[in-house]
């Protein structure tokens, strides 16, 4: 029951995260052309190179904010540029919003396999501690099943690899701050380390004071690269500290619902079928619905697609009854879905055999 169930839950996961996918490719597409959109306008209103216009339009929707565009040309530019930003902010806010989820939604993924590899490992040497017969390992994918929704615990090799998933998003960002200090120095050679330092973090934290910037053509054609990858890189870091606070504190909640015994007043809940006991897979199930890995409602349409296999009611299903089943269902399906024999039909020798299939 439980393996058709998770493969259940698989199918419907899979149709989610292709839809979330469609949509974060679909953001991302139409954040590239209202930057080039951007880029079109501010250069046919300002007179502007295509990577100045590129860059300010990067500068102004990260919120880094240089300031050094200068004085405006046009009135005109001056107001689109208050439209733009307002209307760009809040599209790229909402298509990063779109896309982190989208990560998320991943990393969970990831982090579920992993958790389940785990229980597995666990389940495999507790059975050769207890030195169980090999016929006993059949059932290790229906003990997994309950163990495998447990809580991060001491011995989860992801709770241990916590600073090392953190490790590399730092050393991402320190890389890239390093190099916006090279940046700036090989744009401006006046400035200190201590301010080529103040400029990569002010930039990638998208404070930008405006009064360092760069002044070239070309470091702000490098400008640009390093606000994109700079900015992504804080991004990351703050979402990888709030995924291990959220991992954490979610974890919390299952190990105290799942280890909780449970107390009188709950029986009836935990009572599924109402027959005055609980079975193990009433309680397992019960388990499931309290940390919100299944809904009731769906237990209940399972229960009635069993209802329609089970055609005497014995609360069991026999492999008559599920032939029968399919007999009732749709022929026509199930002849289209045959396999073709492409074996010779076989002639028979004997004309008596012949003659009594005709009588």
């Amino acid at each position: 029951m439980f393996r058709n169930r998770g493969s259940t839950l698989f199918h419907e996961d899979e149709e989610l995260e292709s839809s979330n996918r469609k949509l974060a490719q679909k953001a991302i597409l139409f954040t590239l052309v209202y930057i080039f959109f951007g880029v079109l306008c501010f250069s046919l209103a300002e007179g502007w190179t295509f990577i100045h216009a590129f860059y300010f339009v990067v500068v102004t929707l990260t919120t880094v904010g240089y300031g050094d565009q200068g004085d405006w040309v046009s009135e005109f530019a001056r107001f689109f540029c208050s439209v733009y930003a307002l209307v760009g902010i809040l599209l790229l806010g909402t298509a990063l919003g779109v896309i982190g989820s989208e990560i998320i939604t991943q990393h969970e993924k990831v982090v579920k396999e992993m958790q389940r590899k785990a229980a597995i490992k666990r389940e495999k040497k507790k059975k050769k501690k207890k030195g169980l017969p090999r016929g006993s390992e059949s059932n290790l994918s229906d003990s997994t099943e309950t163990t495998r929704f447990s809580s991060f615990s001491s011995s989860n090799p992801y709770n241990q690899s916590v600073y090392r998933t953190l490790f590399v998003p730092f050393l991402t960002l320190f890389f890239i701050i390093a190099c916006g200090m090279l940046l700036i120095h090989f744009d401006n050679g006046k400035l200190s380390l201590n301010e080529c330092l103040y400029f990569a973090i002010i930039t990638v934290t998208t404070i930008g004071y405006g009064d360092i910037y760069c002044k070239t053509e070309i470091g702000k054609g490098f400008a640009i690269i390093y606000i994109l990858f700079g900015v992504t890189a804080v991004g990351n870091v703050l979402t990888e500290i709030a995924n291990k606070v959220i991992d954490h504190q979610h974890a919390a909640a299952m190990e105290s619902i799942l280890t909780r015994k449970i107390k009188a007043h709950e029986f009836k809940d935990f009572d599924l079928d109402g027959n005055g006991t609980i079975e193990r897979t009433e309680y397992v199930l019960r388990k499931m619905i309290l940390v919100g890995l299944v809904d009731q409602s769906d237990i209940l349409r399972v229960e009635k697609e069993f209802d329609l296999m089970d055609l005497d009611g014995s609360g069991e299903i026999t492999m008559d009854e599920l032939i029968e089943f399919e007999k009732r269902e749709s022929p026509k399906d199930r002849e289209s879905d045959a396999p073709v024999s492409h074996e010779t039909p076989e002639v028979s020798v004997n004309p008596l055999q012949d003659e009594n299939k005709v009588l």
